[in-house]
């Protein structure tokens, strides 16, 4: 309980840097602490132990790189490439950590019993690609491929039903659509239109995103 609280204090306390003191090395330090204090939620609730365990240390680390190397992104194009190079290796571990869940089980999934549902996925997958095209330059297909393993990321999430208890299912789920929104939004305010409360709402979303994924699959604790 202790790191959760302290984890979403110096989320709050991050925020409010980012609202009244952007560059600032308070800024920069409570980013720096969001996912090693989420990975002490982690380690601290037996995370370790479960069958998920390593994927999951891989998804952290991963986007504590890419919160560490997006923070200069404004300063060079290749610090954003790395930086979405990261966070798309972290989606590749919560990929596999939410396929684990289901192993084992003859069940059929979700998406199995209902193969429509994956044409939601393909349509805002194409809505995306059709709002940032035009300004992708050298970006576009590294942004095709960001945007097709975040949304099988949300996919596998939804996959989840019914294998896991059904607050487990429920808290992962809504943390992968808060990631989604996001990183769309990092996307529509780097290639559409840049807005003022982009960075606050990108944060946001990625904090509590990221929080409820990581309580959702403790939910599941196996």
């Amino acid at each position: 309980m202790l790191f959760c609280i302290l984890y979403f204090v110096n989320g709050i306390i991050f925020l409010i840097f980012q609202l009244v003191a952007n560059q600032s090395i308070g800024l920069l330090i409570s980013k720096f602490l969001i996912m090693p204090l989420l990975f002490l939620v982690w380690f601290r609730n037996g995370g370790l132990q479960m069958k998920i365990g390593i994927n999951i240390c891989g998804a952290i680390f991963f986007s504590w790189i890419g919160d560490m190397v997006l923070a200069f992104s404004d300063k060079c194009i290749i610090y954003f490439g790395i930086g979405l190079s990261a966070f798309l290796t972290a989606h590749v571990f919560y990929i596999f950590a939410f396929r684990k869940e289901q192993m084992g089980n003859i069940r059929i999934s979700l998406i199995g019993k209902n193969p429509w549902l994956v044409w939601p996925f393909i349509i805002l997958l194409f809505g995306l690609l059709y709002l940032y095209w035009n300004n992708l330059g050298v970006l576009k297909i590294p942004v095709i491929i960001y945007a097709s393993c975040i949304l099988t990321m949300l996919a596998t999430a939804l996959n989840r039903y019914s294998f896991v208890s059904n607050t487990s299912w429920k808290l992962v789920l809504v943390g992968a659509t808060l990631f989604v929104i996001s990183d769309a939004t990092i996307g529509f305010n780097k290639f559409v239109t840049p807005f003022g409360l982009a960075r606050l709402l990108i944060m946001s979303t990625y904090i509590v995103g990221q929080a409820f994924i990581i309580g959702g699959l403790l939910k599941n604790k196996t």
